[in-house]
């Protein structure tokens, strides 16, 4: 067996005792050096013997009298030394083989490591519709509600009551093929994603089983280029994070279920600690799936006035204990087709964003500024975006790092014309649309926000946070952890602010397998309180399951 350390821009090989360097690839799921076993190779043979032969002592030749040696001749003053012979020069360099040689790397063949995840998830939503009849609440009752067929409903006086149960699962695969010193190519693939347990059986004797959406989806297939001396190449759909995640998140955690993918052509170089990145997505490709435009089998573009096009800028640097960057956004688009007619939408937009990250022995300061700024139009109106949002995360490590206490918060700027149910459209906001969407993988809280608002909008939400190592020691961990979470409405023309107090208890232990793979076993529960400015009556509760493993 022979071992080979994966790194972000470097591979080592030992062979024989001695290393070999030079290969450089990276992968985005790698963080830090990662160990991967594999099979020995043929190749290393020919590597021992061309060594071997390297080692050998040269044969002795007849001894020559002192006075038949030629005194060599003393070198210039201020020239060095040359190497007698191309030969001596070859002997000197012979232990010491060259990383970018072709012969080195023809013989690196192509290989593939592993990263993914497995999820399981329990869930018991308990009055989660806080007792409102309307959207989205509404969604949070039982489908049975209202309903009493002949003989009862097993057991219970209404077919409403009790709370929703269910179960998923997921398992998430990211192959990464590395192709010879500067290539790699990434993919992500999510098996079951989506899938309700049991809402897709494939039991023959139920004939009536429900089918379910697709069991295998492809969301991630992506080129990643290293030219040497220039910088590096991205080409395909891939994930894209910036910062803390509220306007683009990757969403590759265990427990993420939306994440932000763009196909996209990007070029990245570096200026000293500064890595600066340029790229151009395809955002939207307007009539490519409502019209048949293709000849053959291959599809193209109809228009380009119903294309979003769009465009990114960034200076990041994410090295040491202070990191940072700035990021800006562009993206236009002229026409939409809405419900199968061309509309006018004449939508500029420009989303600047800035992060820092500070760490300091065992406190860490985190932030993210965002906004979109420009303008768009809704039939004859003009409406002017103006949306921004601001996040926070302060935590301070104690007591050997097994005490961890800390305070996150969000502000996003809000809007009362839109609905609660659908913070992302512009009709019917008059002239101003200030409502800020967070992404959904950032995350305060497991229910207000994360279930029945989908992503926080238009509101400030505070959560102080505390968490203890209870175990703790090379291979295994058990934690708990409690959070309060405060959730107000920022909008000033509302009667009450005050939407809900959440409380979430946690337990999580987790368990290393190897040097990169381990277990994760963790259950929490929720207990939300609805403020006069959320409405409804009475609490909403919940508790979930959560079994996985991360590789």
């Amino acid at each position: 067996m022979r071992r080979v350390f994966v790194g972000a821009w470097g591979t080592c090989a030992l062979v024989g005792g001695m290393s070999i360097a030079g290969v450089s690839v990276a992968g985005v799921s790698v963080a830090g050096a990662q160990e991967l076993t594999l099979e020995e190779d043929p190749w290393l043979d020919d590597v021992r013997a061309e060594l071997a032969e390297r080692d050998e002592p040269e044969r002795d030749e007849p001894e020559r009298d002192e006075s038949e040696r030629d005194e060599p001749e003393a070198p210039a003053e201020g020239v060095e030394p040359a190497a007698a012979s191309a030969e001596e020069a070859e002997t000197r360099g012979a232990d010491v083989p060259d990383a970018d040689s072709p012969t080195w790397r023809t013989r690196l063949r192509p290989h593939v490591t592993l990263n993914g995840n497995f999820r399981f998830r329990a869930h018991r939503w308990g009055r989660y519709h806080v007792g409102r009849d309307d959207e989205p609440f509404v969604r949070f009752r039982r489908s049975t509600e209202g309903e009493t067929p002949e003989g009862g409903c097993g057991g219970e006086d209404a077919c409403g009551n009790g709370a929703l149960r269910f179960a998923d699962l997921r398992l998430r695969l990211m192959p990464t093929i590395h192709v010879g010193d500067y290539v790699a190519l990434h993919t992500t693939v999510d098996l079951f994603d989506g899938q309700l347990l049991g809402a897709a059986p494939r039991d023959g004797v139920i004939p009536w089983a429900q089918e379910g959406t697709d069991a295998i989806t492809l969301r991630h297939a992506w080129a990643q280029m290293r030219l040497p001396s220039v910088g590096e190449l991205r080409v395909g759909r891939m994930p894209v994070h910036f910062g803390l995640g509220l306007v683009q998140h990757a969403g590759l955690g265990i427990d993420d279920d939306a994440g932000s993918d763009v196909d996209r052509i990007e070029a990245r170089g570096r200026v000293g600690p500064i890595e600066l990145r340029a790229a151009w997505d395809f955002a939207s490709r307007g009539d490519t799936a409502g019209i048949e435009n293709s000849y053959g089998d291959i599809p193209f573009d109809g228009s380009r006035l119903d294309d979003t096009r769009q465009w990114t800028l960034a200076a990041v640097h994410e090295e040491g204990p202070i990191q940072g960057g700035v990021q800006l956004i562009g993206r236009r688009q002229t026409l939409e087709r809405v419900d199968g007619r061309l509309v006018r939408r004449n939508l500029r937009v420009y989303s600047p964003s800035v992060w820092l990250r500070v760490v300091h022995r065992g406190f860490r300061l985190e932030l993210e500024g965002a906004s979109h700024l420009g303008s768009a139009q809704s039939g004859e109106t003009s409406v002017d975006l103006r949306q921004g949002a601001f996040a926070l995360e302060l935590e301070q490590h104690a007591l050997e790092r097994r005490l961890r206490i800390g305070i996150k918060t969000v502000v996003a700027s809000g809007d009362r014309q839109l609905s609660f149910a659908t913070p992302d459209r512009i009709d019917d906001v008059g002239s101003t649309a200030s409502l800020f969407v967070v992404h959904p993988s950032y995350r305060l809280d497991e229910v207000l926000w994360r279930r029945l608002g989908q992503s926080i909008a238009g509101a400030w939400v505070l959560r102080p946070h505390v968490a203890y190592d209870v175990l703790r020691d090379e291979r295994q961990q058990l934690a708990v952890s409690a959070a309060a979470v405060y959730s107000r409405r920022l909008d000033a023309r509302a009667d009450n602010p005050n939407l809900g107090l959440e409380m979430d208890l946690g337990a999580a232990y987790s368990f290393s397998l190897t040097a990169e793979a381990s277990l994760l076993l963790r259950a929490d529960y929720s207990l939300l309180v609805p403020l006069p400015g959320l409405g409804g009556s009475g609490s909403a509760h919940g508790f979930r399951i959560l079994a996985g493993v991360e590789f």
